[in-house]
């Protein structure tokens, strides 16, 4: 796979980059995964109950969350189809034909935009004027915001 093609694959419609997600790293879902291992070698469902520190009476939901997280990976980058199944950034892009929305003269006002607002405030629109300035096969070796 060329550099352009490779960088390309990476980045998703909405300017972020999928080698800094979590999910396609799949980081944060191995380090759950040793966790609650970790945890269960030290049969802290038994502890949790007997030890008086403040916070272990919520042990079940921990290890429940801790498991979910270890779900949390994304096989394919967003291009590929991994990410939201029904991403309504990636459905306009295809409708609209273009490769992104740094291509788009709405992106600056975009309502659809809005919804990665609370987990990434304005990184996506920072990408998306350093794509449209560098270009797809550059943009990413230049400072990314997540």
């Amino acid at each position: 796979m060329s550099n352009r093609d490779q960088s390309k694959n990476l980045t998703t419609f909405c300017g972020l980059y999928c080698g800094d997600c979590y999910a396609y790293s799949g980081g944060l879902a191995r380090l759950a995964g040793e966790l609650r291992k970790a945890l269960q070698q030290h049969n802290f469902s038994a502890v949790s109950k007997v030890v008086p520190f403040d916070g272990l009476q919520y042990y079940r939901e921990c290890d429940a969350f801790l498991e979910a997280l270890t779900f949390m990976r994304c096989k394919k980058t967003c291009r590929g189809g991994g990410g939201n199944p029904v991403c309504p950034i990636r459905e306009c892009c295809h409708q609209q034909g273009i490769e992104g929305c740094w291509q788009c003269d709405r992106q600056k006002t975009c309502a659809t935009l809005k919804i990665l607002e609370p987990v990434h405030r304005d990184a996506n629109r920072k990408n998306l004027r350093n794509i449209k300035k560098h270009g797809i096969e550059k943009w990413h070796s230049k400072k990314r915001w997540w």
